[in-house]
């Protein structure tokens, strides 16, 4: 790998020019810019920089060979999509100082089985191997790989974030409590197994194509009786 593949103007990396399979972030990067590993097939691993704060807008989305992504306690930010669809990272690891996450973050990870998060990060953590705001009021992804068939959203969580559960293909039965209140945009969407839901709550707002090509889905009850 070669330095000059990389351009960095004041600590930002705002492209790269080379094909490094073993892709070393430089140090002194701090920031990532939106779109610059896009769609990056031949990234297999990332090290990324101590220092790094910020990670844009897609910038590894569909860098599908990306074996596994370990974000360093520097990093605050990751912006929408930034690792969506990295289909073949079975592992994602949150350091103690990341306070945002964008729509779509780590979504579509079709093998992911693990999300762990530093028990010092204030904002996130996980219950049962999914990602939560720290309050569990927001459940934020599941690892989509992980085999797990009945899904039963624990009381107290108030919103399903977008794609939080799409391409989870080993679902079968998913229980919404009464205290969730909304579920975004394509939460389920390509659950390929999905064939029961029930939201206790029969006033629960479902965006646009939560449950889309979900083709085995029987079901979709509301209320407790």
């Amino acid at each position: 790998m070669n330095g000059s593949d990389f351009v960095i103007e004041t600590g930002v990396l705002l492209e790269y020019r080379g094909e490094a399979a073993d892709l070393i972030i430089p140090e002194g990067v701090t920031a990532i810019a939106d779109r610059v590993f896009q769609r990056a097939a031949f990234i297999r691993s990332l090290v990324l920089p101590e220092g790094l704060g910020r990670i844009g807008a897609s910038a590894f989305e569909g860098a599908y060979m990306l074996g596994e992504i370990l974000l360093p306690d520097s990093v605050e930010t990751v912006g929408c999509n930034a690792f969506y669809g990295c289909a073949m990272a079975k592992r994602i690891t949150i350091g103690k100082r990341l306070r945002e996450i964008g729509v779509g973050a780590f979504s579509a990870c079709q093998y992911l089985k693990e999300i762990t998060v530093d028990e010092e990060n204030p904002y996130f953590k996980t219950m049962e191997g999914i990602l939560y705001t720290k309050d569990a009021r927001v459940l934020l992804q599941f690892p989509c790989g992980e085999i797990r068939h009945q899904i039963r959203i624990p009381d107290g969580v108030e919103k399903i974030s977008p794609y939080a559960f799409s391409y989870a293909a080993h679902i079968l039965t998913v229980e919404l409590p009464r205290s969730v209140r909304y579920v975004g945009r394509e939460a389920f969407r390509y659950c390929g197994n999905l064939a029961s839901v029930r939201m206790l709550n029969p006033d629960t707002e479902t965006d646009f194509f939560v449950f889309e090509d979900c083709r085995f889905l029987q079901s979709v009850r509301r209320g407790e009786g």
